[in-house]
């Protein structure tokens, strides 16, 4: 079987008071010292324990039976003599039986009769006394501390009793300076004379009491604040866990208000989009219908210039026949008269094609008047574009004689041709350049009539806009009114977390960004100027948790420390079976 924590397993005593070498067994960490009055119980406690742990030699510290003139030098020099070198020592174990680990601490003391001062030095040293090393010599005398020194090492030994302490608690108990001296307080206190005899539940419990280390008044102060703290933090917590559910509530109303506004005007941009699409397929229908319209044109002229050089055809035969020899001759009346037949056949035909040829060429006719306003028009646009390009060869650096009046087509078309050749290159720049303006003029009709619907639809966009800005300036007012209302109704929770009023500032500027691109949200801005006071208070609360915490379990450790000494489930050791008497007012163990 094993154990975790050190046990005290044995103890001893030499060349102290009526002890020799005197050594004390431990059976599970316990002792029992049974003897009549005198036989040195008494003086084996005094010297052992607490004496062992503390190393202070005070009377009262040491027997609290006993007056002041009971000193450790009485102890030495017991017997008479002049000097003498003693050592009280305990020995503690831990781990398994077979193999434990062993710690044994011990006070070595000399006294001499000329000086009332006892030197003493302390000692801790791994291993057992009388195993590992031991502390008489061999001339059956206890070491000097020299030679204590040289068998465990300088180390081992120290001549402050609070380093001894130190060391003690160190190596085996890791209490800390604090918590080691309120134990050996207590064990002395436990230790008053008759302390069992007629138990007293509270004057045990003002007993135990009186052996506590008093209680620090800084540590009382800060633990009554905790407690003040942990008030104010909760009022805090509520308070902004409620800021934090406004602030959510404004940006959910907020956001929708803004989500609407945003399908609004993302419907009127779609709207004027499917305007422009309209347009653009209108306009591409009317440039084919101008194109099929052209074309159409050049094949009824084709088809006419083929009707007229079929009649100047037939007109040449009739004429070619008549001046023909054979017409005049009587001897080919009859091959004439076959001709004449073929030909009046022929005539016939003829006029048939003629009349089709004359309801034609009324028609070309109407077309001819048609065709004669087109060139007057044409006249007229040629005289002006006569005028316009003599202006654009005098730009384009071309010398133009101007035509005499009277000037016939193929003149006009034979020295256009003739400057056309010298800058050919010049007009199809001009032609391109013609060709974009009218395609400008077009664009520029079509762009102003969408300017024109464009500016009603912007002057509609603006007043929606002046009446969304109006609707928004007011949400704006009343969330600022709202804002400052609760600023009023919770700036003392703020106060508690270090905020001023710069942080009503803040949120108030805050507001005032809200709807832009990269405004931050208020919630995002009430946390980043409070989270540093949320933690702190946070970690104010936490730490009082865990100091309330600790509080209830020392209450509770004492609570059931003193249940159990009140239950008195150990019992006394039974009375000597040599005496008989009644010794309950005797002094004594």
């Amino acid at each position: 079987m094993s154990n975790a924590r050190f046990r005290p397993t044995r103890a001893g005593i030499i060349n102290l008071w009526d002890y020799r070498d005197q050594e004390f067994s431990f059976a599970d960490g316990r002792l029992v010292l049974r003897g009549p009055n005198g036989s040195g119980k008494t003086k084996a406690l005094e010297v052992l324990f607490p004496f062992v742990f503390d190393g202070r030699i005070e009377p009262r510290r040491l027997n609290p039976f006993a007056g002041e003139e009971r000193t450790m030098k009485s102890n030495l020099l017991y017997r008479g003599q002049d000097s003498a070198h003693s050592y009280v020592w305990m020995e503690f174990c831990r781990g398994s039986l077979e193999d434990p680990e062993s710690v044994t601490v011990g006070i070595g003391m000399r006294a001499t009769r000329t000086n009332d001062k006892v030197t003493r030095w302390y000692f801790v040293a791994d291993g057992r006394v009388g195993v590992d090393f031991s502390l008489i010599g061999n001339d059956d005398r206890p070491l000097t501390k020299k030679q204590l020194a040289e068998q465990l090492g300088s180390d081992s030994i120290t001549d402050r009793p609070l380093d001894y302490r130190t060391a003690i608690d160190a190596r085996m108990f890791g209490l800390g300076v604090q918590r080691y001296d309120q134990l050996i307080n207590l064990i002395l206190t436990l230790r008053r004379p008759q302390l069992a005899k007629n138990l007293d539940p509270k004057g045990l419990s003002q007993a135990l009491t009186d052996g506590l280390r008093p209680l620090d008044d800084q540590l009382v102060l800060e633990a009554a604040r905790s407690f003040s703290d942990m008030e104010e933090v909760g009022r805090a917590l509520e308070g902004l866990a409620a800021a934090d559910q406004a602030a959510q509530s404004f940006i959910g109303v907020y956001t929708k208000y803004l989500r609407q506004q945003s399908r609004g005007e993302i419907e009127q941009v779609s709207t004027r989009l499917a305007a422009v699409t309209r347009g653009v397929a209108a306009m591409d229908e009317s440039s084919l219908a101008q194109t099929r319209s052209r074309e159409a044109r050049a094949a009824a002229e084709e088809r006419f210039n083929q009707a007229e050089q079929a009649l100047e055809n037939a007109r040449a035969n009739v004429e070619a026949l008549q001046r023909s020899s054979a017409y005049e001759g009587k001897q080919q009346l009859d091959d004439l008269a076959q001709a004449v037949s073929t030909l009046k056949l022929s005539t016939e035909q003829q006029a048939d094609k003629s009349r089709k040829a004359q309801a034609a060429l009324a028609q070309r006719g109407d077309e001819a008047d048609k065709a004669a306003s087109s060139v007057k028009r044409a006249a007229e646009a040629l005289s002006r574009a006569e005028d316009e390009l003599q202006a654009a060869a005098e730009d384009a650096g071309i010398v133009w004689t101007p035509l005499p009046d009277g000037s016939r087509s193929d003149q006009i078309t034979a020295a256009v041709r003739g400057h056309a050749e010298e800058r050919d290159g010049d007009v199809r720049v001009v032609r391109t350049a013609l060709a974009t303006v009218e395609k400008a003029a077009t664009e520029r009709t079509r762009a102003e009539n969408s300017s024109r619907r464009g500016q009603e639809l912007l002057e509609a966009s603006k007043a929606a806009v002046l009446e969304g800005e109006a609707a928004v300036e007011l949400a704006r007012s009343q969330c600022a009114s709202g804002l400052r209302a609760w600023w009023t109704d919770h700036s003392s929770l703020f106060s508690a977390v270090g905020a001023d009023t710069s942080l009503f500032e803040v949120l108030d500027a805050a507001l005032a960004e809200v709807g832009d691109e990269d405004a931050p949200a208020l919630s995002a801005v009430l946390t980043e100027h409070t989270e540093a006071g949320t933690e702190t208070l946070r970690e104010r609360r936490r730490e009082a948790e865990a100091e309330i915490s600790a509080s209830h379990a020392s209450i509770a450790a004492l609570k059931s420390e003193r249940k159990a000494v009140s239950a008195e489930h150990d019992d006394a050791p039974p009375a000597f079976h040599a005496r008989t008497d009644n010794r309950s007012d005797l002094g004594g163990a």
